[in-house]
């Protein structure tokens, strides 16, 4: 919420009403959550695990820290200091898992260690944010505008319903076949592809919000869009087929012949990295509209209840695999769903694209299937470089968004 709305601020005490609202708010809620999870604690501790019963107070207070360090964080991005707030992000990771590593080392051996170095450190990263920002604090408490609080809302059922899609067919594989080995295959296939995902794919959504709700560049926003998505469709699409092609290799130097049974799994599911970041910037864009609200109905009906509903029908026959075609059948439809409602909206011609990559990214698996060659990444390259889909100068273009050239955007 703040990455989306402060870009739009220019005074310094726009900017720090609208950070002062949300340091308040998450501090009450902060104290709220503590109050009711020690209350759970005391009287019905057998709802709470017991790692989560040990570290009672650690874990109250730790997830306030969080959710203050995570105000900072879309604060500094809606200022646009995103090198500025990954240097601290990560040293706040870093220095406190090699620390607690460093005790693990010396025979503090407990599951504690690197969450309490990791605790401490965050008070001590939270007591410099705020000295950083100390100039936009405002220690009175005003009601949030109505498209501030409508965002929010929408952001947390947003957040629930992202929880539920992930986790609710996980449920399904452990209740209907019961067996911990098709949860480990399952879980090893899915694993490359996921980091790859969370570590590059997952953190883009944030900056383009910047750049789609900045007024630099908010009239041309949708081209953009176009050719962001186009773009990062074309390099997700060669890491994807990189690891359609190298996934027996990969799989069994990382995880070994125990998981032979997961390298179709990671096969296939690896192509779900081009369509997913393809799409990946429609949610920030969306929610520059105030529209957040499209993306999330439409990923609520697709990728939850016809996806889990799906994967009920076909568990029970193909195993752990069902997840993986029933989550790139669905995910397909869910990006042709948003590329369509992308131009009835606002003209944005996302669907003859996607159209291209996917034909393109099937052409490229059946011919290396048919020729039991490993070559769909060079066969995709070259459809998309003979073809023109890419150029040399869109590139250019795509390197200048990232590097906040607007001018020449």
């Amino acid at each position: 919420t703040l990455a989306r709305f402060i870009p739009e601020k220019f005074t310094l005490k726009e900017k720090s009403q609208l950070l002062s609202q949300s340091l308040i708010s998450v501090f009450i809620a902060g104290i709220v959550f503590f109050v009711v999870i020690n209350l759970i604690y005391k009287f019905l501790p057998h709802l709470l695990p017991k790692e989560v019963k040990d570290i009672i107070f650690i874990f109250s207070c730790f997830t306030i820290l969080v959710s203050f360090f995570n105000i900072f964080e879309g604060f500094w991005r809606g200022l646009g200091k995103f090198n500025e707030f990954v240097i601290i992000d990560g040293l706040r990771s870093n220095i406190g898992n090699l620390l607690g590593l460093g005790l693990l080392i010396y025979g503090f051996i407990s599951y504690t260690t690197i969450i309490k170095v990791n605790f401490f450190l965050s008070i001590f990263f939270v007591f410099i944010l705020f000295f950083f920002v100390r100039n936009y604090l405002i220690l009175r408490f005003s009601v949030p505008d109505k498209q501030v609080i409508t965002l929010c809302a929408t952001l947390f059922i947003g957040q629930i319903t992202n929880m539920l899609s992930n986790n609710i067919d996980i449920l399904l594989l452990r209740g209907i076949l019961k067996d911990p080995q098709q949860v480990g295959y399952y879980f090893a296939g899915v694993r490359i592809p996921k980091i790859i995902e969370t570590m590059f794919i997952a953190q883009l959504p944030a900056p383009f919000l910047y750049y789609f709700s900045s007024p630099n560049t908010k009239l041309l926003k949708e081209k953009i869009l176009v050719n962001s998505s186009k773009m990062l469709g074309f390099i997700f699409g060669i890491v994807g087929l990189l690891c359609f092609s190298f996934a027996s290799e990969i799989l069994l130097f990382l995880f070994g012949d125990r998981y032979i049974e997961s390298i179709n799994a990671f096969k296939f599911f690896s192509l779900s990295l081009p369509m997913l970041a393809f799409v990946i910037l429609s949610s920030p864009f969306y929610i520059s509209e105030n529209k957040p609200v499209v993306v999330l109905i439409v990923n609520s009906f697709i990728m939850i209840l016809f996806y889990n509903f799906t994967n009920f029908l076909l568990l029970p026959k193909l195993k752990f695999f069902a997840l993986i075609v029933s989550y790139l059948m669905f995910l397909n439809i869910f990006v042709m769903l948003i590329c369509v409602i992308s131009y009835l909206k606002f003209k944005v011609r996302l669907i003859d694209k996607f159209f291209i990559l996917f034909c393109f990214i099937f052409i490229s698996c059946l011919i290396e299937i048919f020729l039991r060659v490993k070559v769909s990444f060079l066969i995709f390259l070259c459809l998309c470089l003979f073809t023109k889909f890419v150029t040399t100068k869109e590139f250019m273009k795509f390197v200048d968004i990232l590097q906040r050239k607007y001018e020449n955007t």
